[in-house]
């Protein structure tokens, strides 16, 4: 659809152009429908503005609880470091006192294993 509504042409042989009644309806018919654009047109630029405002406070937002878990995270390292080295077993192990009720665990013998044709059973 256009935008300008002016009657076709009208005439016995000669163009003949639109009266000035309907030039001026025209006009006024098209300055209304430029209003309404700029009206829009601002209207959107503010909320584009808006958007753009909000864009960069979630950024600022998003970074600044990135810092914070980076600090946490330092903290929570430092503190697990601090308990390994609190609960540390300092003492050799013939020397712990043991709970009465615990039975100490004894080192497993280690059995060699060899083939077949080596053993003693092979003979």
């Amino acid at each position: 659809m256009s935008l300008i509504s002016l009657p076709r042409l009208r005439g016995t042989g000669a163009h003949r152009a639109a009266s000035p009644a309907e030039l001026r309806d025209e006009n006024r018919r098209l300055h209304a429908i430029i209003a309404g654009s700029d009206k829009a047109f601002t209207r959107l630029r503010q909320e584009r503005r808006a958007a753009l405002d909000d864009a960069d406070q979630l950024r600022t937002r998003a970074i600044t609880a990135e810092n914070k878990a980076a600090d946490m995270q330092d903290e929570l390292d430092a503190l697990r470091a601090f308990k390994a080295n609190v609960t540390a077993v300092s003492i050799p192990a013939g020397e712990r006192d043991i709970d009465p009720g615990d039975e100490p665990t004894q080192p497993v013998p280690i059995i060699r294993v060899v083939p077949l044709r080596q053993s003693p059973l092979a003979t």
